[in-house]
């Protein structure tokens, strides 16, 4: 056992080179979109290989602790064993703990560890046990170890069933040692603390309103937790002291908005290291002041992926990342180093715009990064900075920045007025670079998608996939047509008994915004800047909307959706489709062929494209074939290949059409008669409704196929646009102006917005 300790683990570990890290310069005056700084963070990479998931990991100044499962077919039992990085030496060797071993009956794994002041590893172990295998019914315990990682032997054994059984949530999100080597647990609600030897000291609950968002220890060796939703200053740092047995101080100024639920770190000097929305921060805890210490895309790190990070004694800070959501799920350790910018190579920086910055789009520009040695993506996050506007506030300021040339080289179109931008020249046509690109071709997509995302011919995006937005009735009541408009509608609910409900969950603001987002072309002409928002059309739109309740109230005594569509009493579901499932979904929920008839409009079908990467290039970017790059990064084959990060459907017609192939493979088991049963691919549960579904027809795929084709617009998103709607609509709502007077005010509000922003 000790030889196998020390020696280091064959794990195929290789040391990656600096892959072309660089600095930035800005380019046509965008510098001011992006910070320059003086200090940058240098990655080197280590990939763990032989390493298929990582379950729980802990950082510590020295390296990070992680641990990993192999399962054996042959036996049918899984191993759980843990690891050391050592940062040193970059060695990896097994820490030689004695763990319980999961099997047919037993189902064992870890749920935190944390390393001691003596090099020892305090460790929680869930353990379930199979009483009765016809039932699963079992045995659950879980123990809080402290093992020597010296000899693996297990010096002291608590069992804390009892403990973490009398509240809701028995899983431990967080482990962490204070400087006095007490352990605290805690779940989402409640902190236990134990001395090293297994012993209770004491408990204490967050407020009954808040939850923990953070945990960890400080440079001072004080273990303190983020609450959020405990007070109207938003989130909170607490400092728990033993000795009390509670918080003796709550920090609240300058609070980072931490991303997610994050293990807190000792921060290099003092206080601690937080991971925040877009990168590190070290928070003093004394003076209640937050300093950005790096943006992870600037290391290029994606943040989704990181499982521990640690200041080290060097100064270096330590990364530990791995990418679930790839099929090859690749494991990385990432060395930072601090470095002055004049220090590296410069390359050439292009701007992201975006309105929020997914994981799959933090990966594109990470890959991006990495392969070019001209260029640099820098992502600027518009609804950074947090509060109950943020998405609001970001989408006037992107809007703005575009409008004034002072904009991104590349933006997301889901957050602006895309007819708007493309009236004012700003967008890029893509037509020319996808004409003489040599691998990719407009035939290779859904030209129904293209169309949406053209104007007078010119392509102003191309979404690598896309969701499809319709309203879903039944064909013996609406047709078996796509399209209709709003007299159609109104006269479907005038045939109906009085009480019919239209839509599920529908209010009047509901009604009236979701009307104008896929057919706002129809009262506002962006080329002329003619409005017709007091015509009998829109007046049409304002009194149906009228028609529904001023708010949605629940009532958990009411039918359920799908109930009420059997019955007659609910004619319609407005909804989206991403998938074939959908479709099959619907047509259960319906119990009779059904029609993607569109939202009522005057002309088309009403169903619209919502694309996904749907990113377009400004024509005042100094670097238009650099963006070009970027953007076709995520149509070219290569990244279909990979279909677990396409969300909906691909654009690419090829990867559509592998997508529905397997989708209709049908796939079987052999029961105990030796009769073949068909698997089934997934259900859905609404309420009282649930069905199963299996593999699809070809002619659910035909449909489907159907539905994009007759696509014929995007839902256009401008916030100022619908606030000023809202706003004059809300009198004639509430009874106070007629429609026609409402819709009045509108229109000059309205032509004025558009004269000035044409």
């Amino acid at each position: 056992m000790k030889r196998n300790f020390k020696r280091v683990l064959a794990l195929g570990i290789t040391l990656c080179a600096v892959f072309q890290f660089t600095a930035c310069k800005g380019s046509n005056a965008k510098d001011t979109l992006v910070e320059q700084k003086e200090f940058v963070y240098v990655p080197e990479y280590q990939e763990l290989t032989g390493v298929e998931y990582i379950n729980v990991s802990s950082g510590t100044s020295k390296g990070i602790y992680y641990s990993s499962s192999t399962y054996d077919e042959e036996s049918q039992t899984s191993k759980t064993s843990i690891y050391f990085l050592d940062a040193g030496t970059k060695e990896v060797r097994e820490v030689p703990v004695s763990l319980q071993e999961g099997g047919e009956n037993v189902s064992f794994y870890i749920q935190q560890m944390q390393e001691l002041s003596d090099g020892n590893l305090a460790v929680i172990q869930s353990i379930y046990k199979v009483t009765d295998p016809e039932t699963y019914e079992g045995t659950q315990s879980y123990v809080l170890s402290v093992f020597s990682t010296a000899d693996g032997s297990e010096i002291s054994s608590t069992d804390l069933t009892s403990e973490l059984n009398e509240t809701e949530n028995s899983y431990i999100q967080y482990m962490a040692v204070d400087g006095s080597d007490n352990i605290y647990l805690a779940n989402d609600k409640r902190i236990w603390v134990y001395d090293r030897n297994g012993s209770k000291l004491f408990h204490l609950d967050v407020a009954a309103e808040a939850w923990l968002n953070g945990f960890g220890t400080s440079k001072e060796g004080q273990v303190v937790y983020v609450a959020q939703g405990q007070s109207q200053n938003g989130l909170e740092i607490n400092v728990i002291d033993p000795a009390k047995k509670g918080v003796s101080r709550t920090c609240t100024k300058d609070v980072p908005d931490a991303w997610g639920n994050q293990s807190i770190a000792p921060g290099f000097q003092k206080g601690v290291l937080l991971n925040g929305r877009s990168g590190l921060i070290e928070y003093d805890l004394d003076t209640e002041t937050a300093e950005p210490v790096l943006d992870w895309l600037d290391s290029d790190i994606n943040r989704d992926n990181i499982s521990a990070y640690s200041a080290l004694e060097d100064g270096r800070i330590l990364v530990l990342t791995h990418d679930y959501s790839s099929e090859k799920r690749s494991s990385e350790v990432v060395y930072l180093t601090k470095t002055a910018s004049s220090e590296v190579a410069e390359k050439e920086i292009l701007t992201l715009g975006v309105m929020y910055a997914s994981s799959d789009v933090n990966s594109a520009v990470i890959n991006f990064n990495k392969k070019s040695d001209k260029y640099r993506i820098s992502v600027v996050d518009y609804s950074s900075g947090g509060g109950d506007d943020a998405w609001e506030r970001g989408m006037l300021k992107l809007n703005n920045d575009l409008s004034n040339g002072n904009g991104p080289d590349i933006f997301d179109l889901t957050s602006v007025n895309v007819k708007m931008l493309a009236q004012k020249g700003i967008i890029e046509d893509l037509n020319p670079y996808l004409e003489k690109d040599e691998q990719i071709s407009r035939e290779d997509f859904f030209e129904s998608v293209l169309n949406a995302y053209s104007i007078d011919g010119k392509l102003y995006s191309i979404p690598n996939s896309f969701y499809v937005s319709t309203v879903v009735g039944k064909t013996s009541e609406v047709g078996d047509k796509p399209g209709w408009t709003l007299d159609d509608l109104m006269a479907l609910i005038e045939s109906k008994p009085e009480g019919t409900e239209v839509f599920d969950y529908a209010t009047k603001e509901y009604i009236l915004q979701t009307c104008l987002t896929y057919s706002m072309d129809e009262f506002i002409n962006w080329e002329t800047g003619e409005c017709n928002l007091n015509s009998e059309e829109f007046l049409k739109v304002l009194n149906f909307a009228n028609t529904f309740d001023s708010e949605w109230n629940y009532d958990e005594e009411a039918p359920s959706a799908p109930s009420k569509i059997q019955s007659g009493q609910l004619l319609l579901m407005a909804t989206s489709f991403s998938s074939v499932q959908d479709y099959q979904m619907y047509l259960a929920m319906f119990q009779e062929p059904i029609t993607t008839i569109g939202y009522p409009c005057t002309s088309g079908t009403g169903s619209s494209v919502s694309g996904q990467f749907s990113y377009a290039i400004s024509a005042k970017s100094g670097n238009k074939d650099a963006a070009w790059e970027f953007l076709r990064s995520f149509l070219v084959p290569e990244y279909y290949e990979n279909q677990s990060h396409i969300w909906g459907f691909p654009t690419s017609i090829s990867a559509f059409d592998k997508q529905m192939e397997k989708d209709m493979e049908a796939e079987y088991y052999e029961d105990e008669n030796g009769e073949q049963v068909e698997v089934s691919k997934g259900g859905w549960g609404w309420d009282d409704f649930h069905v199963d579904l299996y593999a699809a027809t070809q002619e659910q795929v035909d449909q489907i196929k159907e539905l994009i084709n007759n696509c014929d617009r995007i839902g256009s998103s401008d916030s100022q646009l619908n606030n000023i709607i809202s706003e004059e609509a809300a009198p004639f709502f509430e009874g106070q102006k007629s429609a026609q007077e409402a819709a009045d005010i509108i229109q000059s509000r309205v032509q004025v917005y558009v004269n000035e922003n044409r």
